[in-house]
């Protein structure tokens, strides 16, 4: 950690390589690399919410060999999912994206459906309990047009 700076904070964890907690107002580039193995994240276990989205997906977009994210349950509404997929485009290796349990509706699944089709490598979208899912809208009532 930089002088005067608490051993705790998002700096001290992006040079100590401590990632048993996670300050999400700042995340960089450099601290997402020490949270994980190279180029799969897992965000799961932290509420990040919409406000969230757009800086952690502008650093996630940065790896140019990201391979997997996992964002299941995080807080994602509608805002979050279309930030985080208008930056995820600019992630050629992306081949898995975890989306399951947040609560996205129809702006939110149409921003996915889009990077999944514009995204050549993306092979597996987890939908589990969203909108995405045919299970979920038929429970709820909705139309199943994306599932």
């Amino acid at each position: 950690a930089e002088e005067g700076e608490p051993p705790d904070s998002p700096m001290g964890q992006a040079e100590s390589g401590v990632g048993s907690r996670v300050d999400t107002a700042v995340l960089d580039a450099a601290a997402l690399q020490e949270l994980a193995s190279p180029n799969d994240y897992d965000f799961s276990m932290y509420l990040l919410g919409d406000r969230q989205m757009r800086p952690l997906a502008a650093a996630l977009a940065v790896d140019r060999q990201l391979l997997s994210v996992c964002l299941a349950g995080v807080g994602i509404f509608d805002k979050g999912m279309v930030a985080l997929c208008e930056q995820l485009r600019r992630s050629p290796r992306l081949e898995s994206l975890d989306v399951s349990r947040n609560r996205f509706s129809s702006a939110g699944a149409e921003a996915c459906v889009s990077l999944a089709k514009s995204s050549r490598r993306l092979k597996r979208v987890g939908k589990q309990d969203t909108v995405l899912d045919a299970d979920f809208a038929f429970k709820r009532g909705l139309p199943a047009k994306f599932g």
